[in-house]
């Protein structure tokens, strides 16, 4: 009998950890959350109400078949290296902004590149980013055996030429291996190095919300939005975009906004890294930051159980804004 380690089949395509501050503790310690689950149909969504544990994920969706040999590899470095964020230190986080006053600072660089981390993964560990990176790495992989092609012609005697260009065109990647280049660049330091300098170099709002109309969040939960074109779009929100801007709730409560200075008028930094009171008055703001969760969430939004009364209303409105 093989000793061999399953794979875990339900892989989680958001943290447990974070799902859980949306969350109802219970008397049996279970921790129940509002689900909306999308239709058939693409845009409707039925509630319900499900324990963290049983949402979030999506059926082998790290399991490449390049990584057969060490099954769970991706699911247990997330394990590892992000779950641990959502403890402890995205608590201290949450916090010192809870305690503060109106417009003071409550992000340190620190708490922004720890966060940078945590978002960048969020973003490329979802199936839309996954599937586009198919669509990414076969472009690659042509533009660059067509380089290849240009050289070997130039480089080696005729004679050789169809040898070597035959052997170029055997020469592919499978959608797996294409994944599992994509998700290496993910944990790459120095490319997460790049992203995180391509977030700092925005300007970080912090809102807290005092009404009874909460943050949701979603199995897709930073939103992306580019302000020229409107596109919430993958391919129209690089981490670099000038024109693009993220919004990710850190609780029912908390949002943050991460914005290209330029739409902030002259004098952009005044607002960085400062928390603002969101009051009856920004009620429009805050149903369209969950609008957007419907909009880009992978198949599920998640929510505190009090507001899934407001689940069909938020839905309909995702219609008329799509």
């Amino acid at each position: 009998m093989s000793s061999k380690k399953k794979p875990t089949v339900n892989q989680h395509i958001v943290p447990q950890a974070y799902l859980r501050r949306f969350a109802t503790l219970t008397e049996n310690k279970n921790y129940q959350i509002g689900v909306g689950i999308r239709k058939k149909d693409g845009r409707n969504f039925f509630a319900t109400t499900q324990s963290v544990k049983n949402v979030g994920f999506v059926k082998n969706v790290y399991e490449f078949d390049c990584r057969k040999d060490t099954p769970n590899y991706w699911e247990n470095y997330f394990a590892e290296v992000i779950e641990p964020f959502c403890g402890t230190e995205l608590s201290n986080i949450i916090s010192n902004i809870e305690s503060s006053q109106n417009a003071a600072v409550v992000l340190s660089h620190e708490d922004k590149c720890n966060l940078s981390v945590f978002i960048c993964h969020q973003i490329f560990r979802s199936p839309q980013a996954l599937e586009k990176s198919i669509q990414i790495g076969q472009k690659s992989i042509e533009r660059g055996k067509k380089e290849a092609q240009s050289i070997l012609k130039s480089s080696f005697p005729p004679f050789l030429h169809s040898l070597l260009l035959n052997t170029l065109d055997d020469a592919d990647f499978s959608k797996d291996e294409i994944k599992d280049i994509f998700m290496q660049s993910m944990s790459d330091v120095n490319r997460q190095e790049e992203r995180t300098n391509a977030l700092l170099d925005k300007i970080w709002i912090v809102y807290e919300n005092t009404t009874q109309l909460q943050f949701i969040t979603s199995d897709n939960p930073v939103c992306r939005k580019n302000c020229v074109t409107k596109s919430f779009s993958f391919e129209d929100n690089t981490l670099k975009d000038s024109n693009s801007l993220i919004l990710f709730p850190l609780s029912p409560t908390i949002l943050i906004e991460i914005t290209p200075g330029h739409l902030l008028g002259s004098q952009p930094q005044k607002y960085d890294g400062r928390k603002f009171l969101l009051g009856q008055n920004d009620l429009s703001f805050i149903a369209g930051a969950d609008i957007l969760q419907i909009l880009q969430c992978h198949r599920q939004v998640f929510m505190s159980l009090n507001m899934l009364q407001h689940l069909d209303e938020l839905s309909k409105a995702s219609e008329i804004n799509d």
